[in-house]
Parts: C-alpha cells; sequence; structure tokens
C-alpha cells in the first residue's frame, strides 16, 4: 500500500471516521484487528462495527510528505467534525514529526511484550489443543454457515467499491 495517505473508513450506515497515516498496510490491520476483537479505542466506531460490520477503507488522497497528509486530514476534519455520522473523537488530527515518531519507535525496540513470549504461546497451545468442544446440532451449524455466506458477500461487496464520498 501507499505512504503518508488521509484515508476514510466509511461505514454501511454512512458512518465514517477520517486519518492519515504513513503505513497504510499497518494502520489498516490495527484498525481492523481490534475491531474484530471488540477493544477498538475509538467506542464510538467500535459499537458502529458492531452493528454495521466492518468498514471499507478508502483511500482520499496519497502525499509527498507527512505534513501535507495532516493538513489535508485537518482540513476534512474542520468541515466534518460536527457531522453526526463523524466518528473522530478529537477534532485535531495528532501531528508528529519524524523525530517524535523515532523516539517512540526506539523505546519499544528490544522489549518483550507480554503475553507474545514463546513461553506464553507454548501454553496458549496447550490449552486450546486440550480444550473440549461440544458437538454443534446440525440446525446451528447450518445456521452458522448462512450467516457467514452472507458476512463473505457483503465483505466482498464492500472491496469492491474503491472510493467513497463523504456525505454530509
Amino acid at each position: 500500500m501507499m505512504d503518508n495517505i488521509v484515508y476514510l473508513l466509511k461505514f454501511d450506515s454512512g458512518h465514517y471516521y477520517i486519518g492519515s497515516t504513513k503505513d497504510a498496510k499497518k494502520r489498516k490491520r490495527e484498525h481492523f484487528s481490534s475491531l474484530k476483537r471488540g477493544k477498538h479505542a475509538n467506542k464510538w466506531m467500535q459499537r458502529v462495527c458492531n452493528l454495521y460490520g466492518e468498514p471499507n477503507l478508502s483511500v482520499i488522497c496519497e502525499c509527498d510528505d507527512r505534513s501535507t497528509a495532516f493538513n489535508v486530514e485537518q482540513g476534512l476534519l474542520d468541515k466534518h467534525f460536527d457531522n453526526e455520522k463523524c466518528l473522530n473523537v478529537k477534532k485535531h488530527a495528532l501531528i508528529m514529526d519524524d523525530e517524535a515518531c523515532a523516539k517512540i519507535t526506539a523505546s519499544k525496540k528490544g522489549k518483550k511484550r507480554p503475553p507474545f513470549s514463546d513461553e506464553h504461546r507454548a501454553r496458549m497451545s496447550v490449552s486450546a489443543s486440550t480444550r473440549k468442544r461440544l458437538p454443534r446440532s446440525p440446525e446451528v451449524r447450518a445456521q452458522i454457515s448462512q450467516t457467514l455466506k452472507v458476512k463473505n458477500a457483503a465483505k466482498k461487496m464492500i472491496a469492491s467499491v474503491t472510493f467513497i464520498e463523504i456525505q454530509e
């Protein structure tokens, strides 16, 4: 994916979130992972995701440098923050220069991040392999199958949309 982008996370309900990032692939993974786990820092976005499913990520623009991306994001926030469908919590874009990013990166390097140690992963693996799973009835299995088919069809439809404009 691209660097220094301004993006839009848009839900089927019309709710949206405006953001910018230097690493689009990583940022998308962070958003979608925390939304799937039900642990997103933005509680409003999490609630909308729980009701309407995952959002579609659209690139609004690609910028040459980070400051331009921040300025574009800030301009969009100035225009759309008061809209009830806007899920941004703060009206101001978080602006960090390269030096601040480098300090954060340096502070995180070399640190063990529990619970992801090899020991912990081995214990989780043993726990998962010994856990008894109750068999599901054919009716429940059919219901789960149908639900997954609908979700996958919706995901394919959302993924096919490349750009969605913000509606006021």
